[in-house]
């Protein structure tokens, strides 16, 4: 048996509660018969959901020692389903076995955590509609971000593309008394430019923020922002609305899903851990889409207390 600390690479696990979590999660279908709510994103023909479940790890704990049996833990696995097959055993040259033992620890809470961000992905692709949206103006220039004389008024059903009934519509932190446009909300902004081509092969996506629409593109120019479609909120209450701006006027970064149901547009996800996040810590409520953070979270020093600029020096 090997014993590990609680301590070292792993005290951010333990205290995420990946070694002593059980989560139950069942999928429905939608609501009850006779309820009078209509289902989101999942069509009537889908499958229903798997039932996924996270099962308790088999190691035990004594005087803040992880103590690792025969049995290995088990992470998320669905019920019903293929029976747990422990990974094979992978090795690198010159490895100590402290360090495979650890490793393996590792391992099996990152089969876990895979297997728990794909059942929150099916409860979240199985919300219900959520409210009837305004069919709000927006203003944007050409597709050419060189050409700095064209805008034009666009609506948010406008925003919906023939064949795709989906839309991501993302809310900048750069309103009008902001002398910049916020870092962090760039360096997102960066990596979403580069994957929006690919995004945009299944689901509209746009971006808003509350400055006049010759300013963000001005922004945009400078940060080779060729594939993300650009919108200002300037002149209407979407950012008010869906909280892209406090009631005090303070911007908010988030993203927003619209469905398109009918002819009519509802509203079907925000990221809400934002306003859920524990005092003195970040949200982190746009990490799934942001590469940056996954990343470093594999190296040794991890994130530590860095935050993305603007600019870097030489």
């Amino acid at each position: 048996m090997v014993t590990l600390p609680l301590n070292g690479a792993f005290p951010r696990l333990y205290h995420a509660g990946l070694f002593r979590s059980l989560l139950s999660y069942r999928g429905t279908r939608g609501p009850s018969p006779g309820s009078g709510q209509e289902r989101g994103a999942g069509a009537a023909d889908l499958p229903d959901p798997p039932r996924w479940r996270i099962l308790r790890f088999a190691e035990t704990w004594h005087d803040g020692h992880v103590h690792r049996g025969p049995d290995r833990p088990r992470p998320l696995v669905p019920t019903g389903g293929d029976p747990y097959v422990p990974p094979p055993d992978i090795r690198f040259p010159h490895e100590p076995d402290t360090y495979r033992a650890a490793r393996d620890l590792l391992l099996d809470a990152e089969i876990a955590l895979q297997k728990q961000v794909l059942a929150v992905a099916e409860m979240r692709q199985h919300l219900p509609l959520g409210g009837r949206a305004q069919d709000y103006v927006f203003e944007e220039g050409s597709a050419s971000l060189e050409d700095i004389g064209t805008t034009r008024q666009i609506r948010l059903s406008g925003l919906f593309a023939p064949g795709k009934d989906t839309l991501l519509l993302y809310s900048y932190m750069f309103g009008p008394k902001m002398a910049e446009p916020c870092p962090m909300c760039t360096s997102f902004l960066d990596g979403l430019n580069g994957n929006a081509p690919h995004i945009v092969q299944r689901v509209n996506l746009a971006v808003t923020a509350g400055s006049p629409i010759g300013r963000i593109r001005e922004f945009a120019r400078g940060r080779g922002w060729r594939n993300l479609r650009l919108l200002s909120c300037a002149g209407n209450t979407y950012s008010r609305d869906y909280h892209g701006e406090s009631a005090e006027g303070d911007q908010q970064p988030v993203m927003t899903v619209f469905v398109r149901r009918d002819g009519a547009i509802h509203h079907f996800y925000s990221t809400e851990a934002l306003f859920a996040a524990e005092p003195g810590h970040d949200p982190c409520h746009l990490d799934l889409m942001w590469s940056l953070w996954n990343v470093l979270d594999l190296t040794p020093q991890g994130r530590g207390e860095w935050y993305p600029s603007l600019t870097y020096g030489p």
